[in-house]
């Protein structure tokens, strides 16, 4: 079980980076289309009961175990170490043998403790369950997850650090693969339960995705128990970076909380309106985590780091804006395709886009503060800022869903959550300049209005051409979102903005090749 460590990687083009992102943001929609056949296969399967609320208390492991052991502490901590590594000796190979062992012991020991603990844990997250035996039943087997998603964030960190970003972003994939086939395989026979084994299922999953990819980059040659002093020095950085994650996960926990005492269905057009609007950040999101890996690596080059960190967020806000505006002009036909089937009706439909559009008004916050904390972390200078912002921003939605719920019913949900995230995406920035790199902020401001009225204007003309269309769904979505997305790269390209150039010129050389490659096939 051995494989020749690959040399350092090199600085990759720029055409070659947005390929990467492109590669790895199909995938990522992809695992969220397959994330939504899930959540309709668990309704369709088993309906609405205290068995499906036994499951559900079980799922928040799976949930919380990502956001804070495998796209956090493990993403946020091991991939600077990685990167100095590979920078030092071209290989990551002696880290993973002074770091392998102690981290499986580590996830080994958390995951017999949620094993003992899951009666407790049961009731202290839900106290008044019906099915409390089945929903322990579901909690120690969901605790698999704890060592599998722990151990797929290692070889995640190793893999991205070494600039291979598509098997780290096929993860999801294969954990919605695994639930779903488990489900259908097995839910005749153990009912609900069977969704739980799909969660130890689909984790494990992860890790057999990536454990090929990550022999090719490192050895296990020499792997050792003992932990050593640079491990433990990055260790110190888990507990801003556990605030951090967990300040961005609980706000779900508080809209949870508030929901529930709002009419029957709110929790679930919340639900459904967050993850069609997620959906919209993908590519920005990936663009984050696809230049990571060399953010950390200028680390201590602050002229570089700033360049780097400005053409990013200059990317980012060119990604996200069009998006949005696609977002909110096409909330509702967007819901009617993907939702309106079945017991899901028009009423459902309107309500459902209403949250959505409030809730895009967010997104921008969203994957500023997500580029932010890749900025901090890599960085380390300034690494509590992230999770002052989070918890900061979790008081203000917290304050806002208690207040506003009252009147505005879920809707003040998306409200909370939009305000919450975009106070917490300012603090970042804010602590950024400050401690970890000055930046062009007027430059930014310039660009961000820019995008956001020439987004609005183009998402406009894009909502007067699908008038013309027959009313459809479909149609409208493929239209406008096509009308949308190529009218912004083109009026942006002609405004000289130069990542839109770059693009154009991509897709003509692709264009030219295929035209060329047709006619030698002729």
């Amino acid at each position: 079980m051995s494989a020749q460590p690959s040399a350092a990687p090199t600085a990759e083009p720029a055409t070659r980076t947005g390929t990467t992102a492109l590669l790895v943001s199909v995938l990522l929609l992809v695992s969220s289309v397959l994330g939504l056949a899930r959540d309709l296969s668990l309704a369709g399967l088993f309906g609405a009961t205290g068995d499906t609320d036994a499951f559900l208390v079980a799922w928040t492991v799976p949930e919380t175990v990502s956001t804070l052991l495998m796209e956090g502490a493990m993403s946020f901590l091991l991939v600077p170490v990685f990167v100095a590594e590979l920078a030092r000796s071209g290989s990551v190979a002696r880290i993973v043998r002074g770091t392998l062992l102690p981290v499986l012991t580590v996830l080994a020991l958390l995951t017999a403790v949620v094993v003992v603990a899951a009666p407790v844990l049961v009731d202290l997250l839900a106290p008044g369950i019906a099915s409390r035996d089945l929903a322990v039943r579901c909690f120690r087997v969901a605790a698999l997850t704890v060592l599998f998603m722990g151990l797929s964030g290692y070889l995640m960190a190793a893999l991205r650090a070494n600039h291979r970003f598509v098997l780290p972003a096929g993860v999801n994939v294969a954990y919605n693969v695994g639930i779903l086939a488990t489900m259908y395989a097995l839910h005749q026979r153990f009912g609900v339960f069977a969704a739980a084994l799909g969660l130890a299922v689909g984790s494990a999953l992860m890790v057999a995705l990536q454990v090929r990819g990550f022999l090719r980059v490192t050895s296990l040659r020499g792997l050792r128990l003992r932990l050593s002093r640079r491990l433990m020095l990055a260790a110190g950085a888990f507990v801003p970076i556990a605030a951090y994650s967990l300040g961005r996960q609980l706000q779900v926990y508080v809209e949870r909380v508030v929901g529930s005492t709002l009419t029957p269905g709110s929790i679930s057009y919340m639900n459904y309106a967050s993850k069609v609007a997620q959906m919209a950040s993908l590519l920005a999101l990936t663009a984050a985590a696809v230049a990571f890996p060399s953010m950390a690596r200028l680390a201590h080059d602050r002229v570089a780091l700033r360049g780097r960190v400005e053409k990013e967020m200059r990317r980012l806000l060119l990604l996200i804006t069009p998006a949005i505006a696609f977002m909110v002009v096409f909330a509702e036909p967007c819901i009617r395709l993907l939702f309106e089937h079945g017991a899901f009706d028009a009423t459902d439909t309107a309500r459902t886009a209403t949250i959505m559009r409030v809730y895009c008004l967010g997104l921008l916050g969203q994957v500023l503060v997500s580029l932010g904390a890749y900025v901090s972390f890599g960085s380390r200078r300034g690494i509590w800022r992230p999770a002052a912002a989070a918890v900061t921003g979790l008081l203000v939605t917290t304050v806002l869903d208690v207040a506003l719920a009252p009147v505005l019913g879920v809707v003040a949900l998306a409200i909370g959550n939009a305000v919450g995230i975009s106070v917490s995406a300012l603090l970042v920035w804010v602590g950024i300049r400050r401690h970890v790199v000055e930046l062009d902020v007027r430059g930014q401001v310039r660009l961000l209005g820019f995008a956001c009225g020439l987004s609005a204007g183009t998402a406009g003309v894009a909502w007067l051409v699908c008038l013309a269309v027959p009313a459809n769904a479909l149609a409208d979505v493929l239209v406008g979102g096509t009308v949308t997305l190529a009218l912004f790269l083109v009026l942006t390209a002609l405004a000289n903005v130069p990542e839109s150039q770059e693009l154009v010129r991509a897709v003509r050389r692709g264009a030219a090749r295929a035209v060329s490659r047709n006619r030698r096939g002729a």
